[in-house]
């Protein structure tokens, strides 16, 4: 068991607490962290354990209310000197990855594949903060100009750096923090973030499962796309019924976007050649 006494493992999530739930639990495996909250509204309080604890604020209906709330109010909640911060898409896959190095930063995430200079790191939504950082968002010049982890690096990371001598980590160790877009292996990462990387980590058991639990809205994005075309470029046995669950779930009006459309040529070629498979076998078994 990894101990971890000076790190507090979060997630803020009003709109599927359950998901975000099983998030923090799969980053417990194997670790023992000083804390473990989430962040969401009271009714979330159903779902919990003693092993974590709620935080109990009102519903956040959009991402700039995330982003308001992580940079202007986490502070108050997190007692510890890091704070984990974990979403239902993005956690840790392997704790024997970790490495103490990661605590010589204020702040580790994913890096980001869109940019061309030195700020690529990085992604928020599966991160390691300091309590440090978290506390210098509060300055008033750190203004919420967009998505938080934006926000802290990129617009206001020299600021941030030059004001509160905040560490940001370099890609090579983020690359062994967490992937997201970048061309790693989750294998060699101590974690991971977003949808589309799901059909890299898990089977399409736990797929077929894990998308009837997601609400419609979550299943219309490009990520979603992104999935479908990672699992019909799979091996899974379970393909065709794992995309077609989410083509059906789709609005009209969605489906006529065009990388939708593309997804349905491909399930409707896809099931013909299932039936021509089949009947293949039949007659080579007569």
């Amino acid at each position: 068991m990894l101990n971890l006494p000076m790190v507090t493992i979060c997630a803020v999530d009003t709109r599927t607490p359950d998901l975000a739930l099983s998030a923090i639990r799969n980053s417990m495996k194997g670790i023992r962290f000083g804390d473990a909250i989430l962040v969401s509204t009271k009714d979330a309080a159903a779902i919990l354990a003693e092993d974590v604890r709620l935080i109990s604020i009102d519903p956040i209906s959009s991402i700039h209310g995330y982003s308001e709330f992580i940079l202007k109010k986490l502070a108050g909640y997190v007692s510890t000197d890091y704070v984990m911060i974990v979403q239902w898409d993005g956690y840790v896959l392997h704790p024997e990855l970790w490495d103490s190095d990661f605590l010589n930063y204020d702040y580790i995430g994913a890096g980001w594949v869109k940019y061309k200079d030195d700020m690529l790191v990085g992604n928020g939504g599966f991160s390691l903060r300091s309590k440090r950082l978290l506390l210098a968002c509060l300055s008033d010049q750190v203004k919420l100009s967009g998505a938080e982890d934006f926000v802290i690096c990129r617009d206001s990371r020299r600021f941030l750096e030059n004001e509160f001598d905040i560490r940001f980590a370099p890609i090579s160790v983020a690359d062994r923090f967490s992937v997201e877009h970048r061309s790693i292996d989750c294998k060699n990462s101590f974690g991971f973030h977003g949808f589309f990387r799901f059909p890299d980590v898990f089977d399409e058991v736990f797929l077929l499962d894990f998308v009837q639990r997601l609400p419609p809205p979550m299943l219309q994005g490009a990520d979603a796309r992104k999935f479908c075309k990672k699992v019909l470029a799979s091996s899974f046995g379970a393909k065709l019924e794992i995309v077609q669950y989410i083509y059906s779930s789709l609005p009209p009006g969605v489906r006529r976007i065009s990388g939708w459309r593309s997804i349905a040529r491909r399930l409707v070629y896809g099931r013909l050649k299932s039936r021509m498979l089949k009947l293949l076998k039949v007659q080579s078994g007569l």
